[in-house]
This record gives C-alpha cells, sequence and structure tokens, in this order.
C-alpha cells in the first residue's frame, strides 16, 4: 500500500508543469534549482520552526531563573514575611498602620499643623483638621505625598469664615 502511494505521488508530480520545466533545464540548471530549492527550504524550517522554539526555549529559561530567584528570597525572608503577615492580623494594618499614624502627626506638627482627629479606617485612616491656614495645609499634603510616600485617596476641604482658614478631612493609606 505504502509502495503505491509512492508510485502514485511520483506519476502526478511528473504531471505537474513544474516537473516538466524542471527536466527541460540542463542538468547544470537542474542542480542549481535543486540547490536553491534546499537552500529555500531549510531556510524556512529554521524561520518557521528552530528560530521560535529557540526564543520560546530562550525565554521560558529566562522566566524559570526569575521563579528560582524569587523562591530563593522568599526562603530567605520566610520569618520575615511570617511576621509581617501576623502583625497585619492584629489590626488589619498592624504595626505599619499605627506607624504611619505617627509619622503623619508628627509631620503635621512640624508644619506647625493641629489634628484634630486621627482615625483608622479600612486600607488606612483619616484625618481631620479645623480652622488650620489653606497654604500650611497644601504645603503639608505635599510633604506627606512627596517625601513622606503616604498616599491620599480622598480630600475634602471646607473654607471657613475668616479669610485663609480651612477644614479638612482627608483620607489617607
Amino acid at each position: 500500500m505504502l509502495n503505491s502511494l509512492k508510485i502514485r505521488i511520483q506519476n502526478e508530480w511528473q504531471q505537474t508543469s513544474a516537473y516538466q520545466w524542471l527536466h527541460s533545464l540542463s542538468s547544470r540548471d537542474q542542480l542549481i534549482v535543486k540547490g536553491l530549492a534546499l537552500a529555500v527550504g531549510l531556510a524556512l524550517i529554521w524561520a518557521l520552526v528552530w528560530q521560535p522554539v529557540a526564543e520560546w526555549r530562550t525565554s521560558n529559561d529566562a522566566r524559570y531563573r526569575q521563579a528560582v530567584a524569587t523562591l530563593s528570597w522568599i526562603e530567605r525572608h520566610e520569618s520575615e514575611l511570617r511576621a509581617a503577615r501576623e502583625a497585619r492580623r492584629d489590626d488589619g494594618r498592624g504595626g505599619q498602620g499605627r506607624l504611619m499614624m505617627a509619622q503623619v502627626a508628627n509631620s503635621a506638627a512640624n508644619a506647625g499643623l493641629q489634628l484634630s482627629r486621627v482615625q483608622p479606617e479600612t486600607g488606612g485612616f483619616s484625618v481631620t483638621l479645623q480652622d488650620q491656614e489653606f497654604n500650611a495645609v497644601l504645603s503639608w499634603l505635599n510633604d506627606l505625598s512627596t517625601r513622606e510616600q503616604v498616599g491620599i485617596r480622598q480630600l475634602s476641604i471646607d473654607a471657613q469664615s475668616t479669610p485663609g482658614l480651612v477644614s479638612a478631612r482627608i483620607n489617607l493609606n
């Protein structure tokens, strides 16, 4: 059966115009055409098969190395990571939340502002200021976000009856 299939394919190939054109050439030209066909075939195999597989292998190798490095880092810092997770269980933010609230309070005092209220909230905390100088509040907020790396989620500023004074409610994280 395999042999009959081979003979059938040969017969059909011999009836094509490409076969007839190839055999109308001199033996030297036939050799050149066959060499070019081989070179084109090899180039196609390289471009369509070998190169994508090699790129995939290189990419996966880099991802593997990154994963191994991450795993190694996690194993080296496992005790610290467990301690941080336990600290977060305390009040949702752990010691870091209390530390950040103290940092914000100190920063406000250094800016000459008096905080009316500091209250923990989900994902952060809120700060309330009353009757404070507008420019001092804006300067303090700028320092919080740039120097102290405290994120401002929401800000509400209301003017007071005295010009230049404001009250503000700020949600920080």
